[in-house]
């Protein structure tokens, strides 16, 4: 981490341009030596949103890597016969160096952030001299404080999952693992005064930070001056991500009441306003224009600028999806532009898909259930695939549902697939939206922690929510005689799978996280999961007097 301040401070010293991509925000920018102006200030931003949004790895803050790592550790995924890609993830080996993109990029924005902040601290709240009743000060300066509150708490959050062990809802925290600082370091002393945070330091931390996105950020992104370009507010947070994602933070830390409360504000102002609601199943991820977002999308990926080279996509719905990044649009079928994908490694588990609801074992294979073909997600954003045939024309009316690619030349038995990624209609088939916050994932959440408060009735009408709009012929399977943690735990495998929750919903309910299908390689893993964790870079412990 310290060298990581000495290249930020040196930068920042020559020229204030860590600017994410030349055209994410489509306005010339000139060097500067200083934030000086909101327009200056923005390449700041600009920088971190670069390193959550624009790295593209499988291991990146955001943009692959939470997806794909819950995805491959949490049970729910099986990796193919004859496949090995990321198999030391998937056998949860938690060795060294796998997450140094995360620490890094981590980092950088947490230090970004703090330089921001500590201008805004030390500049009495408007460093700029700024008409505190300005757009300018309203609508950029205010906006951009919130983000850097946003990100620094996001960020954090995500330094703490990867590098600590798991909050203990019901035990001890004072544990400290990383580097917590949330000043900027200006000098060789304050480099070397630099100290680990507790686990607990750390997510009280978080909370500040969400607790004051939220009460800074507007409702909905306003733009203003430089500000007003089209795309500008794409994966921006707003006043509601911030509350979703504080409610999140707190239902991990098993504060289910505190997550209650923010749940509710969510849903009640979806409700209330009609700026978010449930749609079809796939409009989430059928888009590719920055203007065009899902109704029930509350935070996406940002592609960045579409057909430049400053627009990156989701890499690992390769990996772990159905489709091939060359795919364009909706339809399974190759005049539409379908190109399964060759790259390929994963499906979701047997265990999981038992659990959905959605597979039967009959006569040594796996076939469809009858509530599967019933369910709209299983329609349009999963699915099914048979064993592997050889040569099997494209024209086939079974091609598409049958494994063709040489790689899964291995694979005997029937598979369902997350089907999610790529669903853009061409050209840019490839930045599909993903989704990182969605309404249908707060009602279940919402679901179980009303269940947990023994609001049964509630609880119903949340799974109900969601049921319906995936099952609108046969409404309302749930009422307070059925509601369950595992009735609330298939229902939210059904809808969040592949999405970067899997995990989190598991230790925030304190279940064990299942071995999956690969029981000779992993086992299950109970609360507190204490051992849910990877070691530090040894790049940083050869860096870090911290660590001596």
């Amino acid at each position: 981490m310290k060298k990581i301040y000495i290249k930020i401070l040196f930068a920042l010293a020559v020229i204030m341009s860590f600017s994410s991509c030349e055209d994410y925000f489509e306005y010339e920018r000139t060097q500067e030596s200083a934030w000086t102006t909101t327009l200056t200030f923005e390449s700041g931003l600009s920088s971190v949103y670069n390193n959550v949004f624009f790295q593209g790895s499988l291991s990146d803050i955001t943009s692959s890597g939470y997806l794909y790592i819950d995805f491959l550790t949490s049970g729910t995924s099986v990796l193919l016969e004859g496949c090995n890609t990321s198999a030391a993830i998937y056998n949860r080996s938690f060795s060294e160096n796998q997450m140094d993109n995360y620490w890094k990029l981590g980092y950088q924005v947490v230090t970004l952030c703090n330089l921001a902040l500590d201008l805004d601290a030390n500049g009495g709240g408007n460093p700029f001299g700024l008409d505190i009743t300005g757009e300018d000060y309203l609508n950029n300066y205010q906006r951009q404080i919130g983000e850097f509150h946003f990100l620094r708490g996001w960020a954090y959050w995500y330094l703490a999952k990867t590098f600590c062990p798991p909050y203990n809802q019901n035990g001890d925290n004072s544990g400290k693992f990383i580097p917590f600082k949330t000043t900027a370091a200006y000098s060789s002393e304050d480099i070397k005064s630099e100290e680990f945070g507790s686990v607990e330091e750390i997510y009280q931390q978080v909370i500040a930070d969400l607790n004051a996105a939220k009460e800074i950020l507007p409702e909905q992104i306003k733009k203003y001056g430089w500000s007003n370009v089209s795309g500008f507010e794409c994966g921006r947070p707003n006043k509601f991500v911030a509350t979703a994602l504080l409610g999140k933070v707190y239902f991990l830390m098993g504060e289910y009441d505190l997550a209650n409360a923010e749940f509710d504000e969510v849903i009640e102002y979806a409700e209330n306003t009609g700026t978010y609601a449930l749609e079809d199943p796939k409009e989430p991820f059928n888009k590719a224009q920055a203007s065009e977002v899902g109704k029930e999308v509350i935070w996406e990926q940002s592609a960045g600028t579409l057909g430049t080279s400053n627009s990156t996509y989701f890499y690992g719905g390769m990996i772990m999806g159905y489709r091939m990044r060359t795919s364009n649009g909706d339809a399974v079928d190759v005049n539409t532009g379908f190109v399964k994908s060759t790259w390929n490694a994963y499906a979701i588990s047997y265990y999981a898909s038992e659990q959905m609801g959605w597979l039967k074992a009959v006569d040594g294979d796996y076939e469809v259930t009858e509530e599967a073909e019933n369910d709209l997600r299983y329609q349009q954003v999963y699915h099914y695939m048979r064993p592997y045939q050889e040569g099997m024309a494209t024209s086939d009316p079974e091609y598409y549902n049958t494994e063709t690619v040489a790689g899964h030349a291995a694979v005997t038995t029937s598979h369902l697939y997350v089907d999610k990624f790529y669903r853009a209609p061409a050209p840019y088939g490839r930045y599909t939206k993903v989704p990182h916050i969605r309404l249908a994932d707060i009602y279940l959440l919402r679901a179980w922690t009303r269940m947990n408060a023994s609001n049964l009735n509630g609880a119903a009408d949340d799974m109900n929510m969601v049921w319906n709009r995936a099952n609108p012929d046969s409404p309302d399977k749930y009422d307070a005689s059925i509601v369950s943690h595992d009735a609330i735990y298939a229902e939210y495998l059904r809808e969040m799978m592949g999405e970067g929750w899997t995990v989190d919903f598991m230790m925030a309910t304190q279940m064990d996280i299942p071995a999956g299908d690969d029981t000779e390689i992993n086992s299950s893993v109970s609360a507190p999961y204490s051992s849910w964790y990877w070691p530090i870079p040894e790049s940083e412990k050869e860096l870090n007097s911290l660590y001596d």
